[in-house]
């Protein structure tokens, strides 16, 4: 019974304590915006208490890392052979002119809603993919390219956003596959 008593004589005063931290001071009590709250106001809104006051405040997060963050970026970009569920199939970095389609493969992060689009550099040519939307904020996109068997040196695939930034660059080597013919002597 006493450990009950001391127990709500605590709380009790806990309470009144926190009640003295927060309960509003005679500063508080100044008349909003400059008006004095007892006399008559010809806006129907001041005299009834409600305040007119306007004023939106707005904050910007400054935190460059945060800003960062929301970026579209590339997370992972390969070449590769193939696509199954989404995932790259036998990445390369090098291969002969006969190799038939290559997709460059990318995962991009913070992406919903925007657009992508794959610029691929091979030799002095240049082929841009159409705008890729992208339809989270993880997503996978793989866009396809044939090699054809004139095609050959050092080439890449540039991926930029709707402004025309370069978010990331992957390089690859294109063999030119000579083909033999055989000839064959008749006698």
């Amino acid at each position: 019974m006493r450990k009950k008593v001391v127990i709500g004589m605590i709380l009790l005063g806990t309470i009144l304590f926190s009640y003295w931290l927060i309960a509003p001071s005679s500063a508080d009590n100044q008349p909003i915006n400059g008006l004095n709250p007892d006399l008559p106001s010809e806006n129907p809104a001041i005299s009834s208490g409600i305040s007119t006051d306007s004023t939106i405040e707005l904050r910007f997060d400054n935190d460059p890392q945060k800003t960062a963050a929301s970026e579209l970026e590339i997370d992972e970009a390969v070449i590769c052979l193939d696509v199954k569920d989404r995932q790259p199939v036998t990445q390369i970095t090098k291969f002969t002119s006969d190799v038939g389609t290559v997709f460059c493969w990318a995962r991009v992060l913070n992406g919903d809603g925007k657009k992508v689009k794959f610029i691929w550099q091979i030799g002095e040519d240049t082929y841009p993919s159409d705008w890729i939307e992208v339809k989270s904020n993880k997503f996978r996109i793989w866009c396809p390219k044939q090699i054809n068997r004139k095609m050959s040196g050092n080439a890449r695939v540039d991926i930029s956003d709707e402004t025309g930034k370069i978010l990331r660059t992957v390089e690859f080597e294109i063999i030119l596959r000579k083909v033999s013919a055989l000839r064959t002597r008749t006698g």
